[in-house]
């Protein structure tokens, strides 16, 4: 069978639930105890012949110079943050697109797939609805943005042709596993019907004489 493997990167601020949204979906973990990223972490789910090297990046400052090491034949950026923190979402649009516009150096850009996590500390239907459509303000300047730097943005799959940018929401929580699934779903499916990079290269670990774990493919850790 050939495999064909998509890179998806999880980048935004820390403590947004990067980690728990994988780690929910691919083990069930206990999501009480999960530490800061340092780095990176790998993992791969793999689909039929679709194989999702999901790679869950740092967002504390320290080791954000870290993450453009892995901002290489991108197909998918998973941009996620905190909707009970404002600063995590407007960092999405002061900080993150700039700088993944700023890093990723190929000829086709990835499809931006903007996650607002923690859904589950939204409470009320008035509340609910008032964070609806304050996300959908903050997507409409995550769209400006691009645009201003000379790119055409669809957020339809339908409207979508390979000279543009698709962009994508979802609202969720590591706690529900049900829509963990239709996101996770959705990615496979976007990767069946768009044509977006894929990436043909071999991931391979290994120690270094201070036995720290080594990706060949990105040359750090």
């Amino acid at each position: 069978m050939n495999i064909k493997k998509y890179k998806v990167i999880f980048i935004g601020d820390s403590g947004v639930g990067k980690t728990s949204l994988i780690r929910s979906y691919l083990y069930g973990s206990d999501l009480r105890n999960v530490k800061n990223t340092i780095g990176a972490e790998f993992s791969t789910y793999r689909k039929d012949n679709i194989q999702l090297d999901l790679w869950d990046t740092a967002g504390q400052e320290r080791f954000r110079s870290m993450v453009k090491s892995y901002c290489k034949d991108v197909s998918i950026c998973m941009i996620v943050s905190d909707i009970s923190n404002d600063n995590s979402m407007d960092n999405i649009g002061d900080y993150w697109i700039p700088y993944l516009l700023r890093t990723i150096n190929q000829k086709k850009l990835p499809i931006f797939y903007f996650i607002f996590n923690k859904k589950d500390l939204i409470e009320g239907e008035e509340k609910t609805k008032e964070l609806n459509k304050k996300i959908e303000i903050l997507v409409d300047k995550y769209k400006s943005i691009l645009e201003k730097n000379k790119l055409i943005v669809k957020r339809e799959i339908k409207d979508y042709n390979e000279n543009e940018v698709l962009i994508i929401k979802d609202i969720t929580t590591s706690l529900d596993t049900k829509l963990l699934s239709e996101i996770f779903n959705n990615l496979f499916e976007l990767c069946k019907k768009i044509n977006i990079p894929f990436n043909e290269y071999k991931i391979d670990l290994r120690k270094n004489e201070n036995k720290n774990i080594i990706c060949r493919y990105c040359g750090i850790f």
